[in-house]
């Protein structure tokens, strides 16, 4: 028997991108769905087209509150979420017409308790669209352990909310942390940890919006991201050592991640930070060094970071950009 699945949409000053989000979702060949929009303090005509798609389709339970960031408001979501599973889609972008059935089925025939798929990246300055990751690796099953590896080496799949269906319980369990950025990455890997098994399809199903005024494109160096990256290592530390490479490689790439977007976003940062960094990098550049998941790349930028590092500036702003 089929499910409900729970769809969780925050909407913050999305006027040009909520019609075509929302499109996409009513849409979906797999029907019983209930999709939980919470308008989050917006301040243009984000409420009003919110109104008008409640009135449109009765499997719209629509939400108005003050501003409480991305999390709170998929917290709010959560909150009122009465599927088995639930998905979480951020309002600027859209899905695949068979996103929310290919999933639900993966997951079903699998046994999994995550379903993840591939994306695709859209760019919106030009319309062209790129893939992070292989569409042809199929439907790969993997267990607790192995999925936890893939995630913290982003493997075929990332720390983001998006592009996967859970079961709703989890998140009865851990909420977003709000009023942080990064979001995601503080609590994924304990999400992965309440599963038994997640099944990944390589497919791309659903479409991220790549935005000039995005939360992802601030200026600001985003420390949380680090900060996300020191409570994941933790966790991995002590219950999986044996990930512990993979956990202390990724907390060394959080400091370069952290670099590389604030010298190409041009923020000015500050000479006890580079320090900091590059001692952080030194410190744990041997567990990049081990890591066979890392290509030869991001291991040459650790060694370029910690030892010539205005060649490594330079490098980023030449290539990276």
């Amino acid at each position: 028997m089929n499910e409900k699945i729970s769809i969780v949409i925050p909407a913050y000053n999305v006027e040009k991108y909520i019609d075509k989000c929302l499109e996409s979702v009513v849409g979906q060949t797999y029907k019983k769905i209930e999709i939980i929009l919470v308008n989050d303090g917006s301040k243009d005509n984000t409420p009003l087209l919110c109104e008008k798609w409640k009135e449109k389709d009765e499997r719209i339970i629509y939400i108005s509150q003050t501003n409480k960031g991305l999390s709170g408001a998929r917290n709010t979501g959560i909150d009122k979420a009465t599927g088995k599973y639930i998905v979480f889609i951020d309002s600027d972008d859209w899905i695949e017409s068979n996103m929310i059935e290919i999933m639900y089925n993966n997951l079903v025939n699998n046994n999994a308790n995550i379903s993840i798929c591939n994306r695709w990246y859209y760019y919106e300055e030009n319309g062209k669209k790129s893939l992070r990751f292989s569409k042809d690796k199929g439907i790969i099953k993997f267990s607790k352990e192995e999925a936890l590896m893939n995630l913290i080496n982003m493997n075929d799949y990332d720390m983001s909310a998006w592009c996967k269906m859970y079961d709703t319980s989890f998140f009865k369990k851990i909420k977003f942390p709000e009023g942080k950025l990064c979001e995601d990455y503080y609590i994924m890997c304990k999400i992965f940890d309440m599963a038994d098994s997640i099944v990944y399809d390589s497919t791309p199903l659903c479409y991220y919006v790549q935005r000039s005024g995005s939360i992802s494109k601030k200026k600001e160096l985003m420390l949380d991201y680090i900060e996300a990256s020191k409570i994941q290592n933790e966790y991995i530390e002590r219950k999986y050592p044996s990930l512990k490479v993979y956990s202390n490689s990724a907390l060394c790439l959080s400091f370069l991640t952290v670099y590389n977007k604030g010298i190409l976003n041009h923020t000015k940062i500050e000479k006890n930070i580079v320090k900091e960094f590059k001692n952080e990098v030194k410190m744990r550049k041997t567990f990049v060094y081990k890591n066979d998941k890392i290509d030869y790349k991001r291991k040459m930028q650790v060694f370029l970071f910690v030892y010539f590092r205005l060649l490594y500036n330079l490098i980023v702003r030449k290539i990276l950009k």
